[in-house]
């Protein structure tokens, strides 16, 4: 069961937070972007700059496991908007800043409405298992467009390169499994291009996310998009989020047949 952490709890450090969002209108999936980039921002801010939103030490070199740092992930309703915001950090959110999530309230974006955020509760991996985004499957498929950060190799006669597998190297998909991999996940049995999202109950291309971060870092490859239905050898265990833009709501999967039903699966 997952209960509100009040503010004087001692727990241990969750690595799961929830978040109800609210605006006028609600911003629609494909603008994920908008949200998460300056969510992040205002976290650092609230946080004075705290490691686990920031992903750098104090002298601002990165952390050295790497991706321990906070992702952001969007819930859509039935009408493709976006409801819930649920932060994950796998070296887990500890007393300072989980102080920050009840000072988060409204999120202000260049040309948008205002962001309304309201703290629900914190949680672990065992308690969010009625969560797509972290529960447990062989099959997955595409929730936002997968970006690579690698692009295609050739070799002298114009070829594809190919790896030992025969994937063509830098290609998206062979990036895919490649991230995958430095994630601790395995090697996908099976990849299959899925050509467009659904919203609500339209068919709409990946191409109507956008793709590319206003402020920061981060290697793109192109500016296109690619969504995909991976299948494992056995059941592994989510969040499955890669490429470029992970961290802020780009590259995530959820379990086969709960891409656009997931809202069953989450609190109301």
């Amino acid at each position: 069961m997952i209960t509100k952490v009040q503010k004087s709890s001692n727990c241990d450090n969750p690595p799961i937070a929830c978040f109800a969002l609210s605006s006028e209108p609600p911003p629609l999936l494909t603008e994920i972007l908008q949200i998460t980039e300056k969510l992040h921002q205002t976290l650092v801010f609230l946080s004075d700059g705290h490691p686990v939103f920031t992903g750098k030490d104090e002298q601002g070199c990165p952390l050295q496991k790497g991706h321990e740092h906070t992702y952001i992930f969007c819930r859509a309703d039935k009408t493709a908007r976006i409801d819930r915001v649920i932060l994950y950090a796998r070296q887990g959110f500890d007393k300072r800043a989980q102080e920050v999530f009840y000072r988060l309230k409204k999120v202000w974006a260049r040309g948008a409405p205002a962001l309304y955020f309201t703290f629900l509760y914190t949680g672990y991996l065992k308690d969010f298992q009625n969560y797509p985004f972290f529960a447990k499957a062989r099959a997955w498929i595409s929730y936002t467009p997968f970006v690579p950060t690698r692009h295609p190799r050739y070799n002298r006669n114009g070829k594809p390169r190919l790896d030992p597998d025969g994937l063509h190297q830098g290609s998206p998909e062979h990036d895919l499994c490649r991230l995958l991999q430095l994630q601790d996940k395995p090697k996908p049995v099976k990849i299959e291009r899925v050509e467009n999202s659904l919203e609500g109950n339209k068919s709409v291309c990946w191409q109507k996310f956008q793709i590319e971060r206003k402020k920061g870092g981060g290697r793109r490859a192109g500016k296109r998009g690619y969504g995909f239905r991976i299948e494992f050898d056995r059941e592994v265990q989510g969040p499955v989020a890669v490429g470029y833009g992970a961290h802020f709501g780009l590259g995530v999967f959820v379990p086969e047949g709960e891409r656009w039903q997931s809202h069953q699966n989450f609190d109301t």
